[in-house]
């Protein structure tokens, strides 16, 4: 019988560890959705301030995608200043070794 209650309890941690693993992958889950739509939320935002970067026309289709990809990013923070293009820079890095650090 004691074998039996001992192997039970162990039973129960692990079925506890699992639901505790369960509910950090959620909250996790969560807040990645919460940063998603936050991240839309800043796309529309910056479409709205910046019309001229959210359509697609102005970049020929016959062109290499990364040269394209690298001239809007160029036309985008171009005209930003030295203090705006820290914070961007900064928040991108943080992003990146979250990220790295996550893996």
């Amino acid at each position: 019988k004691a074998k039996d209650s001992v192997a039970q309890a162990q039973s129960n941690e692990e079925k506890e560890a699992r639901q505790n693993e369960v509910r950090e992958h959620e909250s996790m889950l969560d807040d990645l959705e919460l940063r998603v739509e936050v991240a839309a939320s800043e796309l529309d935002d910056l479409r709205a301030r910046l019309p001229e970067f959210a359509d697609d026309d102005s970049i020929p289709e016959d062109s290499d995608p990364s040269s394209s990809n690298e001239a809007v990013a160029m036309k985008m923070i171009g005209s930003l200043t030295a203090p705006v293009t820290r914070t961007l820079l900064w928040e991108m890095l943080d992003v990146f070794a979250k990220s790295e650090f996550e893996k």
